[in-house]
């Protein structure tokens, strides 16, 4: 998002909308099969198949990236180009990117840890950006380490990253790297309130918040002591949190609607409906606020009546940059109203009238 601009995927095509004017335009069509084409124009087809933008990330005024499927493509919005995108490894994706800029011992440049479902814990890599459709890989956890990496996220106040892993029994924690991911090393791990894919850094440490469907969730503060780091309780939430942004001063996040065992059947995993224990109803909640002024809900949506996994979680979804005197557009997925339509959000966080139909 660039001040009133918000570019957003649909049908095929990648088109802005200018939040100030309601002006929406086209940008430029993406490559689909004729099949995919009419997929993405019946919208439960296209949450089942997971058709759409994944994430994205705008690494210079004319540049965005973002993942559809399992390849990364590169948008020149000025020449109004995609470029022809590269391959991640096979069933696997970022679940976000990341710009380090300015971080004492750590190259500038765009990042992502590989996202997959990777129960037999094979190795997991961490990539950098270097030019247009080209990554190299800067680190590598051993096999029988992690699952796959939730976030990386820059700390300028100590110059190193923090590096968050999931998902069960020691893959769920928070590691740090320090000299350009040269030295890597475990902090907490081995409990659920270890496991997150949101976090703020701020002068005493990293606000994250927990991501655990099947245990209490919570906003907690990971800090340096003399013994140690150590991870402390600041506040409950209603559900695990993946999407998060920063809004002026004010850190947001939204809880999802997800099921919650890893033991369950094929069945379930495909058409259950029942909430994991650690999801505390059936809405998607926004959190928002910071440190100094504390935070408190000030948004939800009902989750729809359809499975979990095979037409998504109930979640509310942010851009990667906010305008903090702009709305905040909220996408609203596997939402009982405005589903697969981002909602806007005024100052005071209540609906606005603007919508993307």
């Amino acid at each position: 998002m660039s001040e009133s601009i918000l570019l957003f995927f649909k049908k095929g095509c990648i088109q802005s909308f200018n939040i100030t004017t309601g002006v929406i335009s086209k940008v430029v069509n993406f490559k689909m099969s004729l099949m995919e084409r009419i997929l993405t124009n019946i919208p439960l087809f296209e949450r089942m198949l997971r058709k759409g933008v994944r994430c994205g990330i705008k690494i210079s005024e004319n540049i965005i990236l973002f993942v559809i499927g399992h390849r990364i493509y590169e948008l020149d919005i000025i020449n109004r180009k995609i470029s022809d995108g590269f391959a991640t490894t096979k069933k696997s994706r970022p679940l976000v990117f990341t710009k380090i800029e300015g971080l004492n011992g750590f190259k500038n440049g765009i990042y992502f840890g590989k996202y997959e479902d990777n129960p037999q814990l094979n190795p997991v890599s961490i990539y950098r950006r270097t030019q247009m459709d080209k990554w190299e890989e800067v680190y590598q956890f051993e096999k029988n380490t992690i699952e796959h990496i939730h976030n990386i996220i820059p700390d300028p106040y100590r110059n190193l990253v923090y590096i968050l892993a999931g998902d069960f029994d020691h893959s769920a924690g928070i590691w740090i790297a320090e000299d350009d991911f040269k030295k890597v090393k475990p902090l907490l791990f081995g409990n659920q309130i270890y496991r997150s894919c949101v976090g703020f850094t701020i002068p005493s440490g990293l606000v994250y918040v927990t991501d655990s469907p099947f245990s209490k969730n919570s906003i907690r503060l990971l800090k340096q002591t003399n013994n140690g780091w150590e991870s402390t309780h600041v506040m409950d939430v209603k559900g695990p949190a993946i999407y998060s942004c920063q809004w002026g001063d004010d850190f947001v996040f939204s809880t999802s609607v997800e099921g919650g065992s890893r033991d369950d059947s094929f069945f379930y995993m495909l058409f259950g409906r029942k909430r994991g224990s650690g999801v505390l109803d059936n809405y998607s909640h926004i959190y928002k606020g910071n440190m100094m002024d504390g935070f408190k809900e000030v948004y939800s949506a009902k989750k729809d009546w359809l499975p979990f996994y095979l037409f998504q979680f109930g979640a509310l979804i942010f851009p990667t940059e906010v305008d903090e005197n702009s709305l905040l557009p909220v996408y609203h997925m596997a939402t009982k109203k405005n589903g697969m339509r981002t909602l806007f959000l005024k100052n005071e966080l209540k609906g606005a009238d603007v919508k993307i139909p």
